[in-house]
């Protein structure tokens, strides 16, 4: 109980506890798609590029990569996989870029390094703010 308390200090202060750290690929696999989500259903403003023309693009490309880091925690032969999929899917239908996302997803063969790529491309060319 004791550890448990000093755990969630710790994790309070710094963002991160001690324990994240021997499991750091589901701890950021769990938060990250929270915050995108969080970022996407907040945001006021969009980069202003050729690849996001909409608030709309722009926030359907958050909610999109938020789902490719579900999909990549999601053991492949799974139900679960499976709705992950076809909710990706179903986002793509109307927006190009998250159509794009999606199809290098789909391509990538490790599908955990494709998000952490994708994310860092993001967070490289400024995508990740408000």
């Amino acid at each position: 109980m004791r550890l448990e308390i000093e755990e969630k200090r710790h994790r309070a202060k710094y963002g991160w506890a001690r324990s994240d750290v021997w499991d750091m690929d589901i701890y950021l696999g769990r938060i990250v798609p929270e915050m995108l989500r969080e970022l996407a259903a907040n945001c006021s403003a969009f980069p202003d590029s050729g690849e996001f023309p909409t608030m709309e693009t722009y926030v359907g490309y958050l909610n999109g990569l938020a789902l490719v880091f579900e999909i990549a925690r999601v053991d492949r032969y799974s139900k679960e996989y499976e709705k992950a999929q076809s909710r990706l899917q179903g986002l793509h239908s109307e927006i190009g870029v998250v159509e794009r996302l999606y199809a290098r997803a789909k391509a990538a063969d490790n599908l955990v390094e494709f998000a952490y790529a994708e994310l860092g491309v993001a967070a490289a060319k400024g995508l990740l703010w408000d």
